[in-house]
């Protein structure tokens, strides 16, 4: 059997095969470099997501941290608002006596602090509400004051007042004390906190019966 070498054919058929080789090594590689990328991005992805994950967990750290900083500093201001305040009376012991200011025979009641306040008093009976006269607007440390609380009449046996209240604020700038101030943060002159920096409210006794029941 005769077979005729067709040279230009064999030619085309060898440069097809290498160009269908070629274009199957070709999309191998891109398949393979496309594996490749897409793996890279996965990982890139996870190592993105354990940064995110990380750099949550660092902020939450961060959020805590700062919180317990300010309740511990809210914690300190409290405390300082506490220790700053004045001692309260409990029961106002009165007694009976004249008054100088106005010779009127009547009860009293005394305060004394242990730091320079500024400071308003206010007698309450019932609904009715009635600035104390005689006490100073600035209160001296370690000095007894003394405060005419009602008029009383000789039939007279139990006070009107039944309590006082007592409102402070640290010394203001035109008082004459050694100036002080509470960092508690909350509104600490008269004029902006009218209601006191700090308040509160004792009970008025009946003075004892005579004669103990006068000042001297």
């Amino acid at each position: 059997m005769n077979y005729d070498f067709d040279g230009p054919s064999f030619v085309i058929a060898s440069v097809a095969a290498l160009i269908s080789l070629a274009a199957w090594w070709e999309n191998r590689r891109s398949r393979k470099a496309a594996e490749q990328s897409r793996d890279a991005a996965e990982t890139s992805a996870g190592a993105a997501q354990q940064s995110a994950a990380a750099s949550e967990v660092s902020a939450k750290a961060a959020a805590r941290l700062t919180d317990i900083e300010a309740d511990r500093r809210r914690d300190e201001r409290e405390q300082y608002h506490r220790d700053l305040a004045p001692s309260h009376p409990g029961e106002i012991v009165t007694g009976l006596m004249t008054s100088e200011v106005t010779q009127q025979f009547g009860l009293f009641g005394s305060i004394s602090v242990g730091r320079d306040y500024r400071v308003q008093v206010i007698g309450i009976a019932g609904n009715t509400c009635t600035p104390i006269t005689g006490v100073p607007p600035v209160l001296r440390a370690n000095t007894l004051y003394q405060f005419h609380i009602e008029q009383w009449p000789d039939e007279k046996t139990t006070p009107t007042v039944k309590e006082i209240e007592f409102r402070f604020w640290p010394p203001a700038p035109v008082d004459e004390v050694e100036a002080w101030t509470c960092p508690c943060g909350r509104l600490a002159t008269q004029a902006d906190n009218p209601a006191g920096h700090w308040a509160f409210r004792a009970v008025v006794k009946s003075p004892p019966p005579p004669p103990f029941a006068f000042y001297s």
